[in-house]
């Protein structure tokens, strides 16, 4: 089994109020679990408007299908154009 966690930092153009910035998260977030099955959750700058920080874990039956859903999911925030994106620690653990 083959373990992968990230911490992806966000920056979000144009956020008012902090409210503003979960209306934009939560989709995200739920989108990343539903389609990747990937366990997400919020774990820095959380009273920044213009800042997020997502933990991101996935796991898979060995390396080669954990990275390939790795790649899938930062092409499918990268997508996303209102969103700046900056991979802080990405790591693979191999159990």
């Amino acid at each position: 089994m083959t373990a992968l966690a990230m911490e992806v930092h966000l920056r979000l153009a144009g956020c008012n109020s902090l409210k503003d910035k979960r209306h934009r998260i939560r989709p995200i977030m739920e989108k990343l679990r539903n389609r990747f099955g990937a366990s997400v959750a919020e774990i820095g700058d959380n009273d920044l408007w213009g800042n997020a920080v997502i933990g991101i874990a996935i796991a898979g039956p060995n390396e080669t299908l954990a990275s390939d859903v790795r790649a899938r999911v930062l092409e499918f925030i990268e997508s996303n154009p209102e969103l700046e994106i900056h991979i802080e620690m990405s790591e693979i653990v191999v159990l």
